[in-house]
């Protein structure tokens, strides 16, 4: 085959034909590159994705296997309470109505005179408690020798004591020997063991011949001012169902009030029987420390003293009961770290005008409704009885707050170490136990979302490549800031100067007691609690970082005049106002707050509001 000179390519056409072959050439190429740059994204959108997903997976599984582990012991501890409460169905005695209805005066006359039986009485507060329990969910168990030691009583020729018969609750963090405390209280605490003894308090309370008839519920681990749970769920205020009762001792504070204990047996360690006691109307004192014998008082909370305190409706009855523990020094001869100081009958009952110190609010967090309104009117009913009130100027609220932080920050980092190693080795053996760690997380996922945070920004921050999870990064930040010993001991110093600074501006102004606000607000709803968050607490705990005995005690009620709308289902609720005093001077805290609680309304014998309206228009006259 010949070619012809046109199909014969020219030299033009072969510098086209080279161009063309580069293009695809450097097409190619490229394409090649760009093939590899999207199996590279693709390579490495489908690691991301695999391992979101099996960390997604992680969380989800280690979540459910948290809430079924917490779900075990719910049901367990669940179960075991019904069948406790199902061995005491008692059958309503004919009396049953008069003897709830007795004053706390009355029924130790009736039991006195034996009018009526110890057996008959406690099984009365025993049906009466299961009633209520199941409404407010505040009984943990009731306490299967109760009903011998009752009998034993009755069969008593002589009386064992002036107290004859007299049933009262005890918290669940109070020793009793042979009772095992509630899950609400330990730390690991499947592995919790009967007490071996019981506290100094209640054995001096049934050397008088009271008999403990029944476990209350706190809130978590007694740290918490709402009045939860984690086990039995959320403690209801017998007032008002919807609200919270605080605390941490709300199970006993719903028994008194309600009518279902004559007496209860708190703890405070922060605020945890006076804030139960202004949420529902009751009254109790927090005793200097060394007053009374805080033996037997579990201290699981390292950093805060747990102090025993006695919850009751009236003021005058807190004095007879705090008389019978203190008499002849029963304490000091149980337990030599108590004072041996002996009940002054002669302050309680004294007539000697007195100078009051006074002041309305924190700048921390000035109370909200018609808490000043009632401190106001306690004043001038105080004028009324001819002591002089005088405006006393309050501790440094923020110095308050970073003494009392400072102080339990080496002693709560080293406890929380311990408590993590201890759940890490648990976790690697066959024991079954539910660490703290595990109760907190049920506690602030409440918190969190009552405060707004969505779990998936949780979840994000849980697991972004790289980060370690929040326990973890908790537990190291802790080891690298812990306290030396030095650092405590320096603060420890800076409280004590706190407390003279205290005691000095009530000694400048020559004031024998002080009243002031019991919390920042009256009852609430629990959302409400948990949004609020520990800042009205100021207003207890500090008493507890001087070491002041101090007591509530009910004056007035909530108008909604002045409260948030959120605040609305808090209208007629009690207000409490705390009443403090110097070291050891709980006689005379106790004097004022009797004086106080005339303005009581739940009480017959109540002052003339119409007299304080008189006062004020003088006044302001």
């Amino acid at each position: 085959m010949s070619l012809s000179p046109s199909s014969v390519p020219s030299s033009s056409d072969l510098e086209t034909l080279e161009t063309c072959f580069e293009i695809v050439s450097v097409g190619g190429r490229q394409s090649g590159s760009w093939g590899s740059k999207k199996l590279l994204i693709s390579l490495v959108a489908g690691i991301s994705v695999s391992y979101i997903t099996f960390r997604s997976i992680h969380f989800i599984m280690r979540k459910c296997k948290n809430k079924q582990e917490l779900a075990k012991v719910r049901q367990s501890k669940e179960l075991e309470r019904k069948g406790n409460f199902q061995r005491f169905q008692l059958q309503q005695s004919e009396n049953y109505a008069e003897i709830l209805s007795l004053s706390f005066t009355e029924l130790q006359e009736r039991l006195q005179s034996r009018a009526l039986s110890a057996k008959a009485v406690l099984e009365a507060y025993i049906k009466r408690a299961l009633e209520l329990s199941e409404e407010l969910n505040c009984v943990t168990e009731i306490l299967p020798e109760s009903l011998e030691t009752a009998a034993k009583l009755d069969n008593m020729v002589l009386l064992q004591g002036p107290l004859h018969g007299m049933p009262f609750c005890l918290n669940d963090d109070i020793d009793l020997a042979g009772s095992m405390h509630s899950f609400s209280c330990s730390t690991n605490l499947p592995t919790s063991r009967p007490s071996s003894e019981t506290a100094v308090m209640i054995d001096i309370l049934m050397s008088h011949g009271a008999i403990p008839f029944c476990r209350t519920s706190t809130s978590i681990t007694c740290l918490s001012f709402g009045g939860r749970n984690p086990f039995f769920g959320e403690i209801h205020n017998p007032i008002n169902k919807t609200l919270s009762v605080g605390g941490s001792s709300c199970g006993t504070a719903c028994l008194v009030q309600a009518g279902a204990a004559p007496l209860g047996i708190g703890t405070d360690r922060a605020g945890g029987a006076r804030l139960p006691a202004h949420f529902t109307g009751i009254t109790t004192l927090k005793p200097s420390k060394h007053r009374v014998s805080r033996r037997g008082c579990v201290q699981h909370c390292v950093g805060k003293t747990s102090v025993p305190c006695i919850m009751t409706k009236r003021v005058s009855d807190l004095i007879q009961l705090h008389r019978l523990v203190m008499d002849r020094n029963q304490q000091n001869k149980l337990d030599p770290k108590a004072v041996p100081l002996a009940w002054n009958m002669q302050v309680c009952e004294s007539k000697q005008k007195l100078r009051i110190g006074y002041f309305t609010y924190f700048p921390a967090f000035p109370p909200l409704g018609d808490t000043e309104e009632a401190l106001k009117k306690a004043k001038l009913y105080l004028e009324s009885c001819g002591h002089i009130v005088v405006n006393f100027e309050p501790p440094d609220d923020l110095k308050c707050q970073q003494v009392w932080n400072d102080l339990m920050k080496v002693h709560t980092q080293r406890h929380v170490i311990n408590e993590n190693e201890k759940s890490s080795k648990a976790a690697n053996s066959s024991k079954k136990q539910v660490s703290l760690q595990l109760l907190w997380a049920d506690e602030t996922r409440r918190v969190r979302k009552a405060q707004g945070d969505s779990i998936w920004r949780r979840y994000a921050l849980e697991h972004i490549p790289g980060r370690k999870s929040s326990k973890d990064r908790a537990i190291e930040h802790m080891r690298a800031t812990m306290n030396s010993d030095c650092d405590l001991w320096n603060t420890a110093s800076l409280r004590e100067q706190f407390v003279d600074e205290v005691l000095d501006s009530m000694n400048r102004l020559n004031v024998d007691v002080i009243i002031c606000p019991a919390y920042g607000h009256v009852a609430t709803t629990p959302e409400n609690m948990l949004e609020q968050g520990l800042l009205p607490g100021v207003y207890t705990f500090v008493w507890n970082l001087l070491d002041l005995p101090a007591g509530v005690v009910k004056v007035w009620r909530e108008s909604g005049k002045y409260l948030p709308a959120k605040f609305k289902e808090s209208v007629g609720m009690p207000i409490g106002i705390q009443v403090v005093g110097r070291p050891y001077a709980e006689e005379m805290v106790l004097r004022v707050m009797n004086e106080l609680d005339e303005l009581n309304d739940d009480n017959d014998n109540q002052a003339s509001f119409q007299l304080i309206e008189e006062i004020k228009q003088e006044l302001m006259q």
